[in-house]
């Protein structure tokens, strides 16, 4: 980690046809920043392979006339990686979509793109969690600034920049600390795979709950969107979580209505859906005789350090979750090899094995005191 003075970097947004995967980039504009002062912009329309969808036009206003002049997005990319050089990116709910979304286009070329970055999003929830809602319209409103041009990304570009400065200025910081997070290298990690289909779906499914519940709170048009999509991946049927998403998304909009207890049901499902490892908040386990399967990287060291310590206490270590596991420790460091950027096949066949009756805990390494 380096700690750096953020005064220099690239403010960047862009807009797409839809989150999905299949989806494409329309629109990438960036500002330079130096001395906190914007030296320089970049703002090209990009050529979809397929016609804008309408519904896209109405959030963005971005028309197929627009871009049906315009450059092809490889091209593109490799203008803006040469505008953003080395500088530190910066951007409002940049981790979960549009650096992966740039990555997924950009493939081996975008690989080192967005080494450091922050993300305002995390950064208003860490410095300024009195706001509550940390969309950016939430945070135009907090701070007063008025929102030129919104769902354009050079009107997002502006917001972003002047809620970052805000931000600073509350805090009274100018340096942060920098570094690529563990998310985005997991995800790095995830572009350079080949998957199957429906391994690339659930990841899409995974990146689309990220977005939902990126402000902690969700409202009745997300989920009616995030229905559209399960329903387009019935293939999908017996995977989890699509199954448990599906059923209690159908549930909840039979009635034709959805109460403030019911987005926040969906809220706590969607977020448990994101990181089902769960914390015992360093609860004395009783591991003797209990069947122990580990996955993801430990703070407590190696794993054939992790083995000792577990069978030191009476643990049964396994290789494997089956249904007769009764302990699933999940490493603190996670891994950049999990399938699904927050859990892999592990915790994923855990999961299944609850929902089907099968009484297996899934525990943080944080979480045991034997690791503390």
């Amino acid at each position: 980690m380096r700690s750096e003075s953020l005064t220099d970097f690239v403010v960047f947004d862009i807009e797409t046809t839809g989150l999905s995967s299949q989806d494409e980039i329309i629109e990438i504009r960036a500002l330079r920043v130096r001395d906190g002062e914007v030296a320089d912009e970049f703002s090209r329309f990009i050529r979809p392979r397929r016609p804008i969808p309408a519904s896209a036009t109405i959030i963005n206003g971005i028309t197929n006339s627009m871009v049906k002049d315009a450059e092809p997005v490889d091209t593109v990319l490799i203008d803006f990686f040469n505008f953003v050089g080395g500088d530190v990116v910066l951007g409002h709910n940049i981790a979960s979509f549009d650096i992966p979304f740039i990555r997924r286009y950009a493939g081996v070329v975008g690989d080192q793109f967005a080494c450091s970055y922050l993300d305002t999003l995390q950064f208003a929830k860490q410095k300024a969690p009195q706001i509550g809602r940390f969309n950016l319209d939430s945070l135009c409103k907090y701070f007063g600034i008025e929102m030129r041009d919104r769902h354009r990304a050079v009107g997002d570009c502006y917001a972003t920049l002047e809620c970052y400065q805000q931000l600073v200025r509350i805090n009274n910081e100018t340096r942060l600390d920098l570094a690529p997070q563990k998310a985005d290298r997991q995800r790095r990690y995830l572009s350079s795979m080949k998957h199957s289909e429906n391994t690339t779906a659930l990841q899409e499914l995974h990146v689309l709950l990220m977005e939902i519940t990126a402000d902690q709170a969700i409202d009745a048009e997300e989920v009616l969107m995030l229905r559209g999509w399960l329903e387009k991946h019935r293939s999908l049927s017996g995977q989890y979580p699509y199954d448990k998403i599906f059923g209690v998304v159908s549930e909840t909009l039979d009635d034709g209505e959805l109460t403030t207890d019911e987005l926040d049901a969906l809220l706590h499902l969607f977020l448990s859906c994101i990181n089902p490892a769960e914390s015992s908040e360093h609860h004395e386990v009783c591991l003797s005789g209990k069947c122990i399967c580990v996955t993801g990287e430990f703070t407590y060291g190696d794993r054939k350090s992790v083995k000792s310590r577990l069978e030191l206490h009476g643990a049964v270590w396994k290789e494997g979750v089956t249904r007769k596991t009764d302990m699933l420790i999940v490493g603190d460091q996670g891994s950049a090899a999990y399938t699904c950027g927050t859990y892999g096949g592990k915790i994923k066949r855990a999961m299944e094995f609850r929902e089907a009756g099968c009484a297996i805990e899934i525990i943080l390494e944080s979480g045991l005191q034997i690791f503390n």
